[in-house]
C-alpha cells in the first residue's frame, strides 16, 4: 500500500544489534579474509560454528584453513573462538591480526547532532509542554529510534484529539516533524512503548532507500518528532534519552541511520535539562558525544544483545518448514508449518520467507472465506509464543509483489518469561496458508535478505536474554508440486488446520455517508456522517472526503475551522479503551480531506470478544460560504485498496474488502 498514513496498520517493529562486515584486509599480493574458516570467502555464522566443532575435536585442526587464527599467536584456542563471536555481533570491527595491517583514515566531516528540548521549562499541573527531537548537520539521514524515559507519575504523554488530547498507548506513534516526511519514500513509523514505566520506545524511516539516495534531496537538518505531555505534578523531573535491552545497539538510548541501512555512531547527543526545577533559570543543554565504532546495518529483528555464556555441546535444535501437502490442484489451499525442535530458551524468531508470486497467494482466514495478505499481515500463530501474560507481539514486513514474506513474532517480557519455569522448545511458532494460482514445480525457502541482516539463511531465532541462537540445523521444504515427487512432504505442524470445503460469499456490509442538508443558507452548518452497518470484527478505517473549498469551509461543531491535522470528531465506534488513535493530512485549499481512525491494541482488542460492526464512525461540520454541491467520498490516488475512497479494516490488522459504499 502507497500511503503509509493508512491509520490501523501502524508497525510494531523490535530493533536489533545486526551483523558487523566482513573483515577483508588487502595485502601487497592478495585479500585475506580473516575468520574464512571454511574457505567460502566469506566470514559469517557457518565459520563461527565449525570453529566451535573444532574446539570440541569434532574436526580435526588440520581441516581449518589458517585465517581461523583470528587474533595472529599461531594456535588455534577459544580466544579465537570468542573474537569471532564478538565480530559477528557487531562488538569489533577487525580482528586482532588485522590490526597492525589497518591503517585509519580521518575524515573531516563535521560532527552532527540530535537534540532533545522543550518549548517551556516551568509549567502549572494539567499544563501541556512539547518534547521535540531534532537532528543537525547529520550527513546522508534516513531514519531514527529513540527511547525516551519519563516519570509516569509526573508526566502522561498525550496526542491531539479533535479540540482535546488523549492517552498514548502502547502503540501510539510519536507525531511526526518536518523530516522523514516524504511520501514517495514511504515512511514508516516503529512503535513500542511501556506508558506504565515511563518508557517511550519509537522511530521512523524511509523504506525506499535507494529512490531516496538518488533524489539528491537529502535531509540533514530539520525535526524528526513531537511528544506532547500533560503535566500531572510539579516537581524536579528528567526526560532523557535511555538505553534499554529494546534498542540494544543504540547509542545512549538513540540510534540514526544513513541511506544505505547503515548505524550512523558519531554525533552528539544534547539531553534536556531537568524540568521544573527550582533553581534552573538558564537552562545549558548537556552534550554528550557518541564514540566511533564500525557502523552496523540498519536493524529490523527482534532484540539482540552480546551472550554472555560460553557456547556448549549441547544437541543443535531445528527450525523446520513443511507443507501439509506437496500436490495440489488449482485453487486448493495449502498449509506451511513453522516448527522447532528442541531450541534451549526460545523465546521468539524472525523469518524471511521467498515464494512466487505467481504460482502461490498468501491468505488469511476471513469468516468462512479467505483474504489475501497485505504486506502488514501478520503469520497466523502457533503453540508457542501464545501467552498473553509475556506480551507476544508481531513483526512484520512483507513484499507480496516480489513474493517475501519478512514476519516474526516475540515475548516482550522476558524476565517473567524466563523465572516462569515454563520455557517453550519444541512446537509450532507460525502457520502461512497459499492459495494455488498455478500448478507448475515451485520452491518456497528461508532466504536470507537486507531486511534480516543478522539473520542465518534468512531466519534468526533468539532466547530469554534477548541473545541471538546461533547453532541450529535449518530445514527446508521440498519443491512443489513435482512431477517426480509421489510422496508428499509431510507437516511438523502439532495443530493443522484443516482446509475449508466451502467458500460461502460473506454478507456484504455497507460504509454510509449521509448529508443532512441539501440546500442550506449562507451561514448555516451543514453536517456529513459517516457510519458502517454490519462489518465484522470493524477496528479501524480511512476516509478521503471531497468538497468544493470555495462554497464550504469545514469546522468543528463549536464553529472552530479546520487545520491540516484536524481529525473527524469521533461518533459511537472506536471509543473503546483499546488505544483508539486519530490521524488526518488535509489539504484544505483543493478540498480534500484525508481521515481516520483505528484500535492500535488489537491483541486486546481481539480478546474482548466483543468486536464492533455497526454504528456512527464519525461526523464532519461545514459552514456554508456559497451555494454548494454535496461533499462526496472520492477515490485516493495515494491508496492502491480503496473503495470510493474508503479504507476498512479488521481487529487481525487486514484490509476489509467485502463491503458496498452508500452515499446520500
Amino acid at each position: 500500500m502507497k500511503c503509509t498514513k493508512i491509520i490501523a496498520l501502524m508497525i510494531v517493529v523490535l530493533v536489533s544489534l545486526s551483523l558487523g562486515s566482513l573483515a577483508l584486509v588487502t595485502t601487497a599480493s592478495s585479500q585475506v579474509l580473516w575468520g574464512d574458516v571454511d574457505g567460502d570467502g566469506n566470514f559469517n555464522s557457518n565459520d563461527y560454528a565449525l570453529m566451535r566443532q573444532c574446539l570440541l575435536g569434532m574436526i580435526s585442526k588440520e581441516s581449518v584453513a589458517a585465517t581461523a587464527d583470528v587474533d595472529g599467536d599461531g594456535k588455534l584456542t577459544s580466544d579465537d573462538y570468542a573474537y569471532m563471536k564478538r565480530h559477528l555481533l557487531g562488538m569489533i570491527s577487525v580482528f586482532p591480526v588485522e590490526e597492525s595491517m589497518i591503517t585509519p583514515t580521518p575524515t573531516a566531516d563535521i560532527k552532527g547532532s540530535l537534540t532533545m528540548s522543550f518549548n517551556k521549562n516551568h509549567a502549572d499541573q494539567g499544563d501541556i509542554i512539547i518534547a521535540s527531537l531534532n537532528i543537525k548537520d547529520i550527513k546522508d539521514f534516513a531514519g531514527y529510534q529513540v527511547n525516551i524515559k519519563y516519570d509516569a507519575t509526573v508526566l502522561q504523554p498525550i496526542i491531539p484529539f479533535g479540540d482535546d488530547y488523549l492517552p498514548y498507548g502502547n502503540l501510539t506513534p510519536a507525531e511526526p516533524g518536518t523530516l522523514l516526511a516524504k511520501e514517495e519514500f514511504k515512511p514508516v513509523d516503529i512503535v513500542f512503548h511501556d506508558t506504565e514505566i515511563g518508557l517511550l520506545s519509537f522511530g521512523r524511516s524511509y523504506l525506499k532507500l535507494d529512490a531516496y539516495k538518488n533524489s539528491g534531496n537529502i535531509e540533514t537538518t530539520g525535526s524528526v518528532g513531537i511528544i506532547r505531555f500533560r503535566v500531572l505534578r510539579v516537581i524536579p523531573t528528567k526526560v532523557y534519552f535511555k538505553g534499554t535491552k529494546i534498542l540494544p545497539s543504540g547509542i545512549q538510548g538513540t540510534a540514526l541511520y544513513d541511506f544505505n541501512a547503515n548505524q550512523i555512531m558519531n554525533y552528539d547527543i544534547i539531553q534536556p535539562n531537568t524540568l521544573f526545577s527550582q533553581s534552573d533559570s538558564t537552562p545549558t543543554p548537556t552534550i554528550e558525544s557518541t564514540q566511533t565504532p564500525t557502523p552496523t546495518s540498519i536493524p529490523t529483528s527482534i532484540p539482540t544483545a552480546t551472550p554472555t555464556s560460553t557456547p556448549t555441546a549441547d544437541i543443535n535444535g531445528s527450525l523446520t518448514m513443511s507443507f501439509n501437502k506437496n500436490h495440489a490442484d488449482q485453487g486448493d489451499i495449502i498449509i506451511a508449518s513453522l516448527n522447532i525442535k528442541d531450541i534451549k530458551d526460545f523465546a521468539g524468531y524472525q523469518v524471511n520467507i521467498k515464494y512466487d508470486a505467481t504460482v502461490l497467494q498468501p491468505i488469511i482466514p476471513f469468516g468462512d472465506d479467505y483474504l489475501p495478505y497485505g504486506n502488514l499481515t501478520p503469520a497466523e500463530p502457533g503453540t508457542l509464543l501464545a501467552k498473553e501474560e509475556f506480551k507476544p507481539v508481531d513483526i512484520v514486513f512483507h513484499d507480496t509483489e516480489i513474493g517475501l514474506l519478512s514476519f516474526g513474532r516475540s515475548y516482550l517480557k522476558l524476565d517473567a518469561y524466563k523465572n516462569s519455569g515454563n520455557i517453550e522448545t519444541t512446537g509450532s511458532v507460525g502457520i502461512i496458508r497459499f492459495r494455488v494460482l498455478r500448478v507448475i514445480p515451485t520452491k518456497v525457502y528461508f532466504k536470507g535478505t537486507k531486511i534480516l541482516p543478522s539473520g542465518i539463511q534468512g531466519t534468526a531465532l533468539y532466547d530469554f536474554n534477548a541473545n541471538q541462537i546461533m547453532n541450529y540445523d535449518i530445514i527446508q521444504p521440498n519443491t512443489l508440486f513435482s512431477q517426480s515427487d509421489s510422496t508428499p512432504t509431510p507437516t511438523i505442524e502439532s495443530t493443522p488446520t484443516p482446509t475449508p470445503t466451502s467458500t460461502p460469499t460473506p454478507k456484504l456490509g455497507v460504509f454510509n455517508l449521509v448529508v443532512d442538508k441539501t440546500d442550506a443558507p449562507v451561514g448555516d452548518i451543514i453536517t456529513t456522517t459517516l457510519s458502517i452497518k454490519e462489518i465484522p470484527n470493524f477496528s479501524g478505517y480511512q476516509a478521503t472526503l471531497k468538497y468544493d473549498p470555495d462554497c464550504l469551509q469545514p469546522v468543528y461543531s463549536d464553529g472552530t475551522p479546520y487545520d491540516k491535522t484536524s481529525a473527524a470528531e469521533t461518533g459511537s465506534l472506536l471509543c473503546g479503551r483499546y488505544s483508539p488513535t486519530d490521524l488526518a493530512s488535509n489539504d484544505l485549499e483543493s478540498g480534500l480531506l484525508n481521515f481516520g481512525r483505528a484500535y492500535m491494541a488489537l491483541n486486546t482488542y481481539r480478546n474482548s470478544k466483543a468486536p464492533e460492526s455497526s454504528g456512527i464512525l464519525a461526523k464532519v461540520h461545514f459552514k456554508v460560504l456559497k451555494p454548494y454541491t454535496k461533499p462526496a467520498l472520492v477515490d485516493n490516488s495515494l491508496l492502491d485498496n480503496d473503495i470510493e475512497g474508503t479504507l476498512v479494516f479488521d481487529w487481525n490488522g487486514n484490509i476489509v474488502t467485502d463491503y458496498n459504499v452508500a452515499q446520500y
